[in-house]
């Protein structure tokens, strides 16, 4: 704390760090006292139906969304992932292709060298609208439109995904594209944006 303290004199902003603490400190709290979160919604039931083709496709980096499939590869390659894609892949998993959010928790859990149970769980409710401080429902991470403003020129997508490094970025970001076109060893997005958004909207409700 007295670091913390003592950098932001120095006028380094340590907002964003302290409040990941305060969250960690937050999360393991809850679930020490409410260990059924780690499979029970806390707030709301989220639609869910498991589709397996989709469940295999997001292990397996194939869902055809390069920054998707990109967090995918660099969880199984180096058991981490960064956090905003972790953000943007739980929504995806949750609300684009309505799978339990316990299962996404569980493949986590597997593959993650900095696992733990209590901020990978309340994580998860978190992104699927359940936990006790919920993204909004009707909150869905458009993947593109991430891509494109915190990935403009794919050097994430690319370095995960080298098989896309011949395609310009601007064509990684652009679901039109990706569903007009061939790329060789690489599949076509397994379900459109606006279609699996309106889709989970409608099931909520």
């Amino acid at each position: 704390l007295r670091t913390l303290i003592s950098l932001k004199k120095d006028g380094i902003n340590t907002e964003p760090f302290f409040r990941q603490l305060v969250f960690r400190d937050f999360y393991a709290y809850l679930l020490y006292h409410f260990p059924s979160l780690a499979w029970k919604n806390y707030k709301y039931e989220s639609p869910t139906s498991f589709n397996e083709a989709y469940f295999e496709a997001f292990c397996t980096a194939q869902t055809g969304y390069p920054l998707i499939d990109a967090g995918i590869q660099e969880l199984l390659q180096t058991g981490d992932m960064h956090n905003r894609v972790r953000m943007i892949v739980g929504s995806f998993f949750t609300k684009h292709l309505m799978l339990p959010w316990t299962e996404g928790e569980a493949f986590f859990a597997k593959y993650l060298m900095d696992y733990d149970a209590s901020a990978n769980v309340l994580s998860w409710q978190w992104c699927a609208g359940t936990g006790i401080d919920p993204q909004p429902y009707f909150r869905i991470f458009n993947p593109y439109a991430q891509s494109k403003k915190f990935d403009k020129n794919a050097i994430y997508i690319k370095k995960y995904l080298p098989l896309l490094r011949d395609i310009p970025a601007k064509y990684l970001h652009d679901e039109a594209y990706l569903l007009s076109h061939d790329i060789k060893d690489y599949p076509k997005p397994i379900v459109q944006h606006e279609y699996a958004r309106k889709r989970f909207l409608n099931a909520f409700k």
